[in-house]
């Protein structure tokens, strides 16, 4: 297990909230030499505790829908398996082994309602499944947070963002190619940027910017194996017994207040919303589950459960 210095908190605090910063920016702000930066970063990747630098997109805005899905197996599957399983569907960009009623957490992006059912096909030839279900992010939003509390003056919400239905602006042809570049590295610069896909920089420098502006990239992220360094990233999933914007307000207001929450989502499925929750311990998960459930009293049921082991792959 790593044993954190403070560094490493501030930069996976800064990379977790915006990975594009520069270790020259973290450098000014924290008065921390840049070779000390670029060594705990380097430390940081070799230890595996950053499996990747990505973006987190709207997929509503490329012709694509958000699913979430969790699965129980017979046996929880070996990583070997859940790395063949990852490659294998291209659709997937995230999958963990996890702890709770499942021990799959699959995230991907699809085309159609329908394409989900081959998916599960697929991942049933593969690992055999004992009984699945899926949710379909419909809105959420990122709280960019001082996750270590350590000090750091940070508290900014990035959203709320909708997958709806209603598309908004497409990408162009260049901008795909941007935006599929970003997620496999999103920290390459605008140069680099610019001589892989061969447009001049002024171009890649306003595409970016105008998919930022139109909520297409929502986020700079960097995937965090948390149980490397002994913390925990744990799903809180929620159900109500009515469903409106008034519950909608208060547990968005919940999220907003806790530190732990980083990021809210609203979804179409067995389940109303899921917290995406970052903490010391399961039981501190525990305690917030019940706090939630004694202020918000519409509550009707919570699921909470922890992720481990995962992988991470770019989808465009």
């Amino acid at each position: 297990m790593h044993k954190l210095t403070k560094t490493d908190k501030i930069i996976i605090t800064e990379f977790l909230n915006d990975s594009r910063t520069s270790i020259k920016d973290i450098s000014k702000k924290f008065r921390i030499s840049r070779t000390s930066i670029s060594n705990r970063i380097k430390i940081l990747e070799e230890k595996e505790i950053f499996g990747g630098y990505n973006i987190d997109f709207n997929p509503a805005l490329v012709d694509l829908l958000s699913f979430t899905i969790l699965i129980k197996t017979k046996k929880i599957p070996e990583l070997n398996k859940l790395r063949e399983l990852t490659r294998k569907i291209s659709n997937i960009y995230r999958s963990h082994i996890c702890i709770g009623p499942f021990n799959m957490h699959i995230k991907m992006y699809l085309k159609k309602m329908e394409d989900i059912h081959k998916i599960i096909k697929i991942i049933d030839e593969i690992l055999k499944i004992e009984k699945y279900e899926y949710l379909i992010n419909t809105q959420w939003t990122f709280f960019l947070r001082d996750y270590f509390n350590i000090g750091l003056k940070i508290n900014k919400i990035c959203g709320p963002y909708n997958s709806g239905f209603e598309l908004i602006q497409k990408c162009n042809a260049t901008e795909l190619k941007i935006l599929g570049l970003l997620t496999k590295n999103c920290r390459l610069s605008l140069v680099d940027i610019s001589k892989i896909i061969k447009k001049p920089f002024s171009t890649v420098r306003y595409s970016l910017d105008r998919m930022k502006k139109e909520g297409i990239i929502e986020k700079f992220s960097v995937f965090i194996r948390s149980t490397k360094f002994d913390y925990n990233i744990n799903h809180i999933r929620i159900n109500t017994t009515k469903n409106n914007a008034d519950i909608d307000k208060k547990i968005f207001e919940f999220c907003r207040k806790c530190n732990n929450v980083f990021v809210y989502h609203k979804t179409f499925g067995r389940w109303n919303y899921n917290l995406q929750v970052f903490s010391k311990t399961l039981e501190d998960t525990y305690e917030i589950a019940k706090r939630i459930q004694n202020e918000i009293f519409e509550i009707d049921k919570v699921d909470i459960f922890r992720l481990c082991e995962g992988y991470s792959q770019p989808v465009l």
